[in-house]
C-alpha cells in the first residue's frame, strides 16, 4: 500500500512537470514597493530620497532606552524614529525608511535623550536628516512631550525632501 501511494505521488509529480509550459519566462518582480493607499510617499519615484513609513523591522535597529517619533501630520504615519539613553555622554541614533531600505543615522552631537528631545541633525553615509522643533504643545497632559516639527532629509546628491509634522518623545 505504501509503495502504491509513493508511486502515484511520483507519477503525478512527473505528469505535472511534463504538462508545465517550458520557455515561458516568469514575470519580472516589481522593483518598487507595493502600492498601498495608506502609505505616505514623499519624494518622487526617481528621487534618491523617497520616504516611506517606518516598519517594525526598521524600528528594531534602534538602540537606546527612550524614544521619539516624527509623524507626518497629513498622513498620520511615522517617518523617523530616534532613540537615546539618558546622559550627556550618549549619542542618539535614528532610523527612517528610504525607498524601502531601513537607514540608521547617528546624531551629530552627543547629549543623550535631552539632545534627542530637541531634534537636531542625524547622518548616515548617504543621508542627513534634520529635525527642527517648536515649542511643546502637549502642555504636560501626559508623560510624553509633543512638539510641532519639520523633518528635512537630504541625500549626498543634493536631493532633499521636507515635511511638517509632530515630534513626540517619551518613555
Amino acid at each position: 500500500m505504501i509503495r502504491t501511494a509513493a508511486t502515484a505521488f511520483v507519477l503525478s509529480f512527473g505528469l505535472a512537470a511534463a504538462c508545465s509550459p517550458r520557455g515561458t519566462p516568469a514575470p519580472a518582480p516589481d522593483a518598487s514597493p507595493a502600492a498601498n493607499p495608506n502609505e505616505t510617499i514623499l519624494g518622487g519615484a526617481t528621487s534618491s530620497v523617497r520616504l516611506l513609513p517606518v516598519t517594525a523591522d526598521i524600528a528594531g535597529k534602534l538602540e537606546g532606552e527612550l524614544r521619539c517619533a516624527f509623524t507626518d501630520d497629513a498622513e498620520d504615519t511615522t517617518l523617523f524614529l530616534g532613540a537615546a539613553n539618558v546622559g550627556d555622554q550618549f549619542r542618539a541614533n535614528g532610523v527612517l525608511n528610504n525607498r524601502g531600505d531601513g537607514v540608521v543615522l547617528v546624531a551629530a552631537d552627543k547629549g543623550g535623550f535631552g539632545a534627542l528631545r530637541d531634534g537636531g541633525s542625524f547622518s548616515s553615509q548617504t543621508l542627513t536628516a534634520t529635525l527642527e522643533t517648536g515649542e511643546e504643545t502637549d502642555g504636560g497632559k501626559s508623560e510624553a512631550e509633543t512638539f510641532p516639527a519639520r523633518l528635512s532629509v537630504k541625500a549626498t546628491d543634493g536631493t532633499e525632501v521636507a515635511v511638517e509634522g509632530t515630534w513626540t518623545c517619551g518613555p
